[in-house]
């Protein structure tokens, strides 16, 4: 090889070029494609307890649903009970105005959270009749133990997003999995579970 070639070869070297690796060149390619598509990832939200408290409150009350649905079920009671929904739906969005949330946007929110409940409800008793699972052999009563343990819960709920809001914690994409985790109540699908957290994001403090 002549002096100008040797120079050549070893000025392409220094430059990264490697004659007869054409999988280096490939590697590098796909590091950088990686590298963007990571770009476009939603950055991970950081833990957050007041975060964690709205996610654990939300799941807690729906955990509650498989006794509702036993009690239901023992006392031969539809699962569907608009009157009672409606007066539900009233006290949870005028205790969440008076904590300081936007009405009009907390309203959905807790229609959202009844739905999902009734989904609880109808999967477990569609489990024991169709024998899938033992059904309980008793249940809380509904009135003086399973719906004071509710309003318990939605107060604090209330205040947990106050509180959240308040901090300016976003409820947005990039919390959607740690909600997702926190919120896996048995029975409750997919996306019932995902629409709360659609009105949740869109909970707003009063102006």
């Amino acid at each position: 090889m002549g002096l100008g070639r040797l120079t050549a070869a070893c000025d392409l070297r220094r430059s990264g070029w490697h004659p007869h690796v054409p999988g280096r060149a490939l590697g590098a390619g796909l590091a950088a494609l990686l590298a963007l598509a990571a770009l476009a990832l939603p950055a991970p939200a950081l833990a957050d307890p007041l975060a964690d408290a709205v996610f654990e409150g939300i799941a807690e009350r729906l955990s509650l649903m498989k006794s509702v649905a036993a009690w239901k079920r023992g006392q031969g009671v539809a699962v569907e009970d608009r009157a009672r929904e409606a007066v539900v739906l009233e006290n949870a969005t005028a205790a969440a105005a008076a904590a300081g949330l936007d009405p009009a946007m907390a309203r959905p929110f807790f229609a959202a959270q009844i739905e999902a409940a009734k989904d609880v409800q109808r999967c477990w008793i569609g489990r024991w009749d169709a024998n899938e699972a033992p059904p309980p052999e008793g249940a809380p009563d509904l009135k003086t133990e399973i719906r004071p343990a509710l309003l318990e819960l939605d107060r604090a709920l209330v205040a947990s997003i106050e509180a959240a809001l308040a901090r300016d914690i976003a409820f947005d994409q990039a919390r959607a999995a740690d909600y997702a985790a926190a919120a896996d109540v048995e029975c409750l699908s997919a996306a019932r579970r995902d629409a709360v957290y659609r009105r949740l994001g869109q909970l707003r403090l009063a102006e």
